[in-house]
């Protein structure tokens, strides 16, 4: 009989340490999976922000590009004006008006287009134009204006563009 008690006791003892170690094991089971989740949820978190860095760098890269292309836009009406400059004499013997006529204009246009500007579906929206169908019309009228400058007296022309600015700032105040 007490080989039989002492038998079962043997069976007892390791069974109930079997289901301790189960009982651990599923414990353990349980946080690695706890870690695991937070791992793949930190993962998300580090794409989402690599991608969010990726989008930065190239809308930086973007504005990089649209900066140096209006530098050169800069360097080259610059070197327009300068060239204009050369080849119309009254611009510069009447350079002062001249700053005024394109204040004038400046102002006239930002006062009546400058909220239209850039505006979809209206005419001074230049996204969606063909620039060399601009630059082609451009000369044209270019050459129109050269073919005219022989008809018509620049200093009298200049004169009424004066009258004019001077009359329109009258008006204003």
């Amino acid at each position: 009989m007490n080989f039989i008690t002492l038998n079962c006791l043997d069976f007892a003892s390791p069974k109930t340490s079997y289901q301790e170690a189960e009982r651990r094991l599923r414990e353990e089971h349980a946080t690695l999976s706890r870690f695991d989740a937070e791992l793949k949820s930190l993962e998300e978190v580090i794409k989402a922000r690599k991608a969010t860095v990726s989008n930065c760098e190239i809308e930086v890269e973007k504005l990089d590009h649209s900066a140096q292309a209006l530098q050169k836009e800069t360097v080259t009406a610059q070197n327009k004006i300068e060239s204009y400059e050369k080849q119309y004499e009254w611009i510069k013997h009447d350079k002062q008006c001249v700053d005024l006529l394109i204040w004038c204009w400046l102002e006239i246009l930002t006062l009546l287009l400058g909220s239209l500007f850039g505006k979809p579906d209206t005419q001074y929206d230049f996204s969606e134009g063909d620039i060399h169908a601009f630059q082609a019309h451009a000369a044209t009228l270019q050459k129109a204006q050269e073919a005219n400058k022989k008809k018509v007296n620049l200093k009298v022309m200049d004169m009424i563009e004066r009258y004019n600015c001077v009359m329109f700032f009258l008006s204003l105040s």
